[in-house]
């Protein structure tokens, strides 16, 4: 009965904390502002979340290897995988060229490297999207070491007390779906306005924040990923499911992360 009292603290902390994350991003999505505003502003939320997560974690003490399994497999990536996206979204408004073809190009080329990046971790993006758990304690706790396929140069930047071999790949792969579906928007903009004269000054007018600004149930939400997701909220809810059916995080994937 203690294990479960103390189960609930971890999922009562961070079921608020995305609760609260929600909210802010929401308001942020809904503002009449520039998308180079947006995610400067949601980076700021997101940031400042990660650190009262990773406060939280490097004092309490996981119950057994099922509960930490379950944070870093689902619950840590699914409340940081809008900071990676945010900030990449940040970056590339702001080295966006001028002119519909040259932007057309640019946006393709960023959706080629997305494209790049998961061919060369195939293996694992299989394994999570199959919702797989037979290399769970390899892949999701910590203090475990092995010879991947494809090393990661950033890994050995990682807090130890606060990472694993492979949560940080979940985040890239929710934000990559995120970022994709952005992109793909984008591009799809540009091909529309293509068709038509003038509209070059008004797609950078919206893009800075000028010009008239669509209603925030017609606007893009960053929040929405590709239908490919839909393992990743299979994999949420087979998880949680399995190891504390009565969690609040039963109602949390990657596809309702912004909602």
């Amino acid at each position: 009965m203690k294990q479960c009292d103390s189960t609930s603290i971890m999922l009562q902390f961070t079921s608020c904390l995305k609760k609260e994350v929600d909210a802010e991003i929401e308001k942020i999505e809904c503002s009449e502002t520039c998308m180079i505003n947006k995610s400067l502003e949601a980076s700021r939320i997101l940031i400042e979340a990660f650190a009262r997560l990773k406060e939280f974690i490097l004092s309490y003490e996981f119950k057994n290897d099922d509960e930490e399994i379950l944070f870093f497999k689902v619950i840590k990536p699914t409340l940081c995988f809008r900071l990676i996206y945010y900030r990449k979204v940040y970056n590339i408004e702001m080295n966006r060229p001028i002119g519909i073809d040259k932007q057309r190009e640019y946006l393709n080329e960023i959706l080629e490297s997305i494209n790049r990046y998961n061919a060369k971790r195939l293996d694992f993006i299989r394994y999570y999207r199959s919702c797989s758990s037979h290399l769970d304690e390899l892949y999701f706790l910590r203090g475990k070491s092995y010879a991947e396929q494809y090393l990661e140069t950033s890994h050995y930047e990682f807090d130890p007390q606060f990472s694993t071999n492979c949560d940080f790949k979940v985040a890239k792969i929710l934000s990559n779906d995120m970022l994709s579906a952005y992109l793909m928007h984008e591009i799809e903009s540009l091909n529309d306005n293509g068709t038509k004269t003038g509209r070059s000054t008004s797609l950078r007018q919206k893009r800075h924040g000028k010009g008239p600004k669509p209603s925030c149930r017609n606007r893009f939400t960053p929040g929405t990923a590709p239908d490919r997701s839909v393992m990743c909220r299979l994999l949420s809810s087979m998880i949680i499911s399995k190891t504390f059916s009565t969690s609040s995080w039963t109602a949390i994937s990657p596809e309702r992360s912004a909602t």
